[in-house]
């Protein structure tokens, strides 16, 4: 029976840069819905506390789906809608966020916008209790949004491991463990493109695999005093070594 040797880690999206977790956040919600623009407002500062805006598009009605020219009660919920939704998205890098500091990044979030957003979502990288979920539900109900969701560490670390986008998600992971690994060393540490690119062909679309071999040539470039990780310490560190042969026997030949 094969033993398990080691376990692969969990993202620590806690220690994430903000706007490198503001970057990932906006990756992965990508697909969640059709979106005209996601906005990076939390870059351009004056942000209102709000590190993402986004634009959604409303979806076609049946009859102009099926060719048909929209009757007068869909005109006037189109026109009314102007056939798009705000969307206000506000990331949080915390341990921890209780009841009391869910509802006050709410409160501080929508307590001033004109208009009233229809969606918003606050995703942190931390999990969250029930009690703390019932405060957000409510405090956002008080400013009359629409559609809400709380999205704490395990939301992140589904979507992630659906790779949302594919393969285009990795980079910011890699981006994540090169920042932790700095952290650890305490010296610059810079991990070359082509580096990047082969270990996402070798990740099979895993985000874990991504960073545990990441992790390891961290490991591998801090004990070395390495200050830039490349494909040839990739070689020295999962190359296979040769398995030394064993002398052939001549087969019996039965006649």
């Amino acid at each position: 029976m094969t033993k398990a040797t080691r376990t692969l880690n969990p993202l620590h999206f806690e220690d994430l840069e903000p706007h490198r977790f503001e970057d990932l956040v906006r990756q992965l919600i990508y697909d969640f819905r059709d979106w005209v623009s996601i906005e990076p407002t939390g870059r351009l500062g004056s942000d209102e506390g709000i590190d993402i805006r986004a634009i959604e598009t409303l979806a076609s009605t049946p009859n102009e789906l099926d060719g048909e020219e929209p009757d007068e009660e869909e005109t006037a919920i189109k026109d009314s809608s102007n056939s798009a939704r705000l969307w206000l998205i506000q990331c949080k890098r915390e341990k921890k966020i209780g009841p009391s500091k869910a509802r006050a990044i709410v409160s501080s979030n929508l307590s001033n916008q004109e208009p009233v957003p229809y969606g918003y979502i606050l995703i942190a990288s931390c999990d969250f209790s029930k009690a703390t979920r019932d405060a957000f539900r409510a405090e956002v109900i008080t400013h009359g949004v629409q559609e809400f969701h709380l999205w704490g560490k395990a939301d992140l670390d589904y979507l992630a491991s659906k790779a949302v986008r594919g393969a285009d998600s990795f980079p910011w992971i890699i981006g994540h463990g090169i920042g932790r690994g700095r952290e650890r060393s305490g010296t610059p540490l810079r991990m070359t493109p082509e580096l990047v690119i082969t270990l996402c062909e070798h990740a099979a679309g895993n985000h874990r695999v991504v960073m545990t071999m990441a992790n390891e040539l961290l490991d591998a470039a801090v004990q070395r005093g390495a200050r830039q990780l490349d494909e040839k310490l990739y070689l020295e560190i999962f190359a296979v070594p040769p398995t030394a042969g064993r002398p052939r026997t001549k087969a019996s030949v039965t006649r």
